[in-house]
């Protein structure tokens, strides 16, 4: 599960994006579209791989200016094996 929320820091950035502070809902929409694309990409990927499944999942969010807005998804793809169990 995840959950999203954007918001601006201090009264200048909270005034120029928000109108008077609170949430930014076109930068939370941004955020989780974005994210949603990246987790996307890595199931895709594990799934070439041949995972069943992957574990430890975490997001890195970068942006480093304007208009600049990288979310990394990544986690360890793992293959479920089954094996009988010998009472012997």
């Amino acid at each position: 599960m995840r959950g999203n929320s954007v918001k601006a820091s201090g009264v200048k950035g909270a005034l120029s994006f928000s109108g008077g502070g609170g949430e930014i809902s076109s930068l939370t929409e941004l955020h989780e579209a974005t994210q949603e694309e990246a987790e996307k990409v890595m199931i895709l990927k594990a799934s070439e791989l041949g995972a069943d499944a992957i574990m430890a999942v975490r997001f890195q969010v970068v942006a480093p200016s304007a208009g600049l807005y990288s979310v990394m998804c990544y986690g360890t793809a793992v293959k479920i094996e089954t094996t009988e169990i010998n009472d012997g």
